[in-house]
């Protein structure tokens, strides 16, 4: 018997995410501000880190917390209960590698 979850067409896939955000919506805000909140204090702080703080943050806000919204749906829709610590226990690994493309990608640049 294969449990796969079925695809689902746009308005349902949505309908589901918006409901799983409603049910989990604790693991959601508090994973999001794992990463959100220590930068936003980051911004406060004066230059250069201030300047710095702020660069970091777009880029959590852009690639970071979608990344832990569809690690919670993803998560939900095959059977995993959400946790803070089990989104970031998966992230965590990947962060790490696009830090080493990223230091590679600069190294090869400056040669």
């Amino acid at each position: 018997m294969n449990t796969a979850p079925r695809p689902l067409d746009v308005g349902r896939g949505l309908d589901l995410a918006l409901l799983i955000y409603r049910r989990h919506f604790v693991a959601l805000v508090v994973a999001m501000a794992v990463a959100v909140v220590p930068l936003g204090l980051l911004t406060l702080t004066p230059r250069p880190w201030g300047l710095i703080g702020v660069f970091l943050q777009t880029i959590v806000l852009a690639g970071i917390t979608p990344g832990v919204a569809t690690l919670i749906v993803s998560d939900v829709r095959v059977g995993i209960e959400p946790t803070v610590a089990s989104v970031w226990r998966r992230l965590a690994p990947m962060l790490a590698q696009s830090a080493r493309v990223a230091r590679s990608a600069a190294r090869m640049q400056a040669v």
